[in-house]
């Protein structure tokens, strides 16, 4: 019987707002890429497009092993982008649970426009 692989998780953090407000210029072509990427290697790709609750938020980075986001004005200006940010770093969490702050996934990487800054 042949070794499945583990499966891996990545969460996603982008923005998607209203067409009035403007968002990169590269935001779609790089939230394409990062999908179709994630299609190729079989990774699940938890997106954040829209806000869906932080309970939600918090248990999704938690089950990822990697946090991309999607830099731009329109992130920048999002406290709830913050949060996921932060949260996936080791930050506190806004749903109590105990327990202490950790970095909850193994990479992340922030994609800021054209420019790429990486934590490891």
């Amino acid at each position: 019987m042949p070794i499945e692989p583990k499966a891996i998780n990545l969460y996603l953090s982008e923005v998607k707002v209203l067409p009035q407000w403007k968002t990169s210029d590269t935001a779609d072509v790089a939230i394409d890429a990062m999908i179709e990427i994630c299609t190729q290697c079989h990774v699940k790709c938890c997106r954040s497009a829209e806000f869906s609750g932080y309970p939600e938020i918090e248990q999704r980075i938690q089950i990822s092993q990697i946090f991309v986001a999607l830099i731009d004005d329109a992130w920048m200006s999002s406290t709830w982008k913050g949060f996921e940010y932060t949260y996936a770093s080791g930050g506190v969490g806004l749903v109590p649970q105990g327990g202490s702050s950790k970095c909850r996934v193994q990479s992340s990487k922030c994609l800021y426009d054209r420019y790429r800054v990486d934590f490891e």
